[in-house]
């Protein structure tokens, strides 16, 4: 009874009309509706489901007796976009045009508004945000053009070889599933050992950028790490990854790369049993010189350190195949989130032990909201800052949080990039 009184509440500022079941409606969308009881809808039911007030009344179309009456969009997937183009109802990853604005959403908190109007009613359930994306034929990946070559040197800012996705024109806990080639230089470490699993950052043809304590453990045991995969999307795969897109198209990724580790280098003031892992990064050096492709890229190194004027509303991305829910499996597929800088002089509160040990500054942190966080199996992999040139830059490597991962107002710890830039370059040879 409390159900039907609340659905009754949504309609209470229309008038009280009865109606013919079946009659042809203009839905909110512009698209042709069929005028039906609320619970004979699927796709607004789930909006009564999640108590969406607002969007329910806009679909109003009167009452059959005391039953709500909603105009029910055709359950095709099909939209109105918000330029008024034909669409598709499709995830917000598969649009690479919605999938710019909402990265410059997160940046510059200008085009919200944007988003808010593009959303939609896909043909099936998702948990994940669905926008109206203009239909388009899928470019072959054949057709792509590959147009920067990779040496052990990283490359340089102005250069737009690297922190670039290919459709930047265009788990993680509480992570959705990247594009299949969104953060191209995310790479996983395998390991002669099964049951372990890091992730670094592509910065040149040659090296990858991870966290120490992904190549040794306590006592400094060498963890033998054997090779990086790059270019991977789905574990589970061996082959080429493919995912749907948006006008019913097809993706497909080159298929993973493995590459054999040729030697690293941990920092030489890591301590592997200090609580706090100081100095938690460690540079591997690849057998071979990997090529530059739509789905392997390096990320830009910073050029300077985005914390001394960090907004308060600063959001950064990580990414990786760590565990993402709290059943506390690893992921299969490359996931991504998008989780928001903690002040310093905020991080060291929470992590101070007695006051006998605290965080360096060259350490950042990160994140603090429930069931959003890296976790285990997300180490060594990036945190990222995007410019106003939708360009990433590695901000930091992912060290360590919460065990429990996702806790609130308990962030997770990052090495920041930025203070290691001449141990990196001292690093590294051609």
């Amino acid at each position: 009874m409390e159900d039907k009184l609340f659905i009754i509440s949504i309609f209470v500022t229309f008038l009280c009309l009865c109606v013919n079941a079946e009659e042809d409606c203009p839905t909110p969308l512009g698209n042709n509706g069929t005028c039906v009881i609320l619970n004979a809808c699927e796709p607004l039911k789930r909006l009564a489901e999640k108590r969406d007030h607002e969007a329910l009344r806009k679909y109003s179309c009167g009452f059959a007796g005391i039953d709500p009456m909603v105009c029910c969009p055709p359950n095709d997937g099909k939209c109105t976009t918000v330029e008024g183009e034909e669409g598709i109802c499709t995830e917000l990853k598969n649009c690479d045009r919605m999938q710019k604005a909402f990265s410059n959403a997160i940046y510059k908190g200008d085009n919200m508004d944007y988003i808010k109007r593009a959303k939609c009613i896909p043909a099936k359930p998702t948990n994940t945000l669905t926008v109206c994306c203009k239909q388009e034929t899928p470019k072959p990946i054949s057709s792509k053009i590959k147009q920067c070559t990779l040496s052990a040197t990283p490359p340089a800012h102005d250069s737009n070889c690297c922190g670039f996705e290919s459709t930047s024109d265009v788990r993680i806990i509480g992570g959705n599933a990247t594009s299949l080639d969104q953060f191209p230089w995310v790479a996983m470490i395998d390991y002669e050992r099964e049951g372990l699993r890091c992730g670094g950052s592509l910065i040149s043809g040659k090296y990858v950028l991870t966290a120490a304590h992904c190549l040794i453990g306590n006592k400094r045991v060498d963890l033998k790490a054997i090779s990086v995969r790059l270019g991977e999307y789905n574990t589970t795969n061996p082959g080429h990854d493919c995912i749907e897109v948006a006008g019913g198209g097809v993706d497909c990724t080159d298929g993973a790369v493995t590459v054999e580790i040729e030697s690293y280098v941990v920092h030489e003031d890591f301590d592997p049993s200090q609580v706090f892992r100081y100095h938690d990064i460690a540079l591997i050096r690849l057998k071979e010189t990997v090529n530059y492709t739509d789905f392997i890229r390096p990320i830009c190194l910073p050029t300077s350190d985005f914390t001394l004027s960090a907004k308060a509303d600063l959001q950064l991305w990580v990414s990786g195949w760590g565990i993402f829910d709290q059943s506390k499996e690893l992921s299969t597929v490359k996931l991504y989130g998008v989780l928001p800088y903690v002040q310093f002089e905020t991080c060291q509160n929470r992590f101070s032990i007695n006051s006998r040990q605290s965080l360096l500054g060259s350490q950042i942190c990160v994140g603090g909201e429930v069931d959003k966080d890296v976790c285990n199996g997300d180490s060594g992999g990036p945190l990222m800052i995007m410019t106003e040139k939708l360009r990433y830059d590695l901000a930091g490597v992912i060290s360590f949080g919460s065990n429990s991962c996702g806790l609130e107002n308990f962030p997770s710890i990052y090495t920041k990039v930025y203070d290691y830039l001449d141990w990196i370059q001292a690093n590294m040879k051609p």
